[in-house]
């Protein structure tokens, strides 16, 4: 049987075909190449950010994993940490907001591995083996990634950590030099075993609060957090049925209507 997998990096897809050549399934690569991706395009997507997954099993009905970020219920103890930060794109600037104050309850991790749990076949192991190998020997920086680093300089080295990581050595990294991430490696090792209760649960209550310093989120808000498995919204195209992302994102609503224009 012939796969195709199409990524934004070639280890991104490199993870959803080792899973599929180990005998995975869909869902197995999909997860892997989206774990994957948070060390190869580091830019685009992280363990803090969140999503949808629209999920068509060959048993069973379709169904939307979603697991967006939420708001955190927190109160800033001071002067919220939240300012603008300008990327340059040369012909226009676009603001984005950064600091604590603009942290989100992060969904990635608990709506990942509620997909692979549910849909998955392969084990939690190989499923994130790809990834804990590229976070731990590192992955070439690619010609797109090189370019949005640059463009985000501003938001990527703010702070000490995030600076070791993309300008260590005074120089922002770039096209073909490497990136590691060995903690987080160690993180996902951990991951394994313990499930998302030790990002939501265990990691939670030993992080003193506030996670970071003027900022919004809670222990509260991890331990109370939700992946929500919602039914589709269904359009018609040219007699094609089309499933997108329902209410209470906005996003499906508009492709439906634009489609029945």
């Amino acid at each position: 049987m012939k796969h195709h997998v199409a990524a934004g990096d070639p280890a991104t897809a490199q993870a959803a075909r080792v899973l599929l050549e180990a005998g995975g399934n869909a869902f197995d690569a999909a997860v892997a190449a989206m774990f994957t991706a948070m060390v190869a395009e580091p830019t685009l997507t992280s363990a803090g950010g969140g999503g949808n997954l629209m999920a068509c099993p060959m048993q069973g009905t379709p169904m939307c994993f979603d697991f967006f970020v939420d708001m955190p219920s927190g109160q800033p103890e001071g002067v919220l940490d939240f300012e603008g930060v300008w990327a340059d794109y040369g012909t226009t600037r676009q603001e984005f907001h950064v600091g604590c104050g603009a942290v989100a309850v992060p969904g990635n991790i608990a709506g990942l591995l509620r997909v692979h749990e549910l849909l998955g076949c392969a084990t939690r192991r190989d499923m994130l083996a790809p990834a804990i190998l590229a976070a731990r020997a590192g992955v070439p920086i690619s010609c797109q990634q090189a370019y949005i680093i640059r463009l985000l300089e501003p938001i990527l080295t703010r702070t000490p950590a995030a600076a070791e990581l993309f300008k260590a050595d005074g120089k922002l990294v770039s096209k073909g030099d490497t990136i590691r991430m060995p903690e987080f490696s160690d993180f996902l090792d951990a991951l394994v075993d313990a499930g998302p209760d030790l990002f939501y649960h265990e990691l939670a209550e030993q992080v003193a609060e506030p996670f970071c310093e003027n900022g919004l989120l809670r222990a509260v808000d991890l331990k109370a957090y939700i992946v929500r498995e919602r039914d589709p919204l269904v359009a018609d195209f040219n007699n094609h049925t089309v499933l997108l992302n329902p209410p209470p994102a906005a996003s499906g609503m508009l492709i439906a209507f634009t489609l029945s224009l």
